[in-house]
């Protein structure tokens, strides 16, 4: 699902079901094509947080930095309480060191 920015017919092309709507007549949803919304929403958030926090992504790290993306979108709607408790028990006990970080 896009909008009708050209860059994406090429792109679309690889997809059994690319569907387009056209946001330049302010058609934003039609029926049996959903909108892009969500995917801009997901994306606006990684802009700013690349932006905002951290400035430089490189190339090596950049899946981290999407995951991270990730789970701040798909948990955007759970209380701060909530997300600091997940965060908490699924990180337990992982350590990133610098030295794995910055390894080749």
């Amino acid at each position: 699902m896009t909008d009708d920015t050209h860059v994406y017919n090429e792109i679309g092309e690889q997809f059994a079901a690319h569907e387009k709507v056209n946001h330049s007549i302010e058609e934003y949803v039609r029926e049996k094509v959903w909108h892009t919304n969500t995917i801009e929403g997901a994306f606006s958030q990684f802009d700013r947080m690349y932006v905002g926090t951290y400035h430089y992504i490189s190339y090596k790290h950049m899946q981290a930095y999407a995951n991270e993306c990730a789970y701040r979108y798909n948990t955007r709607k759970a209380n701060i309480t909530t997300r600091f408790e997940d965060t908490v028990l699924k990180c337990s006990g992982v350590r990133l060191k610098y030295d794995t970080l910055i390894a080749k």
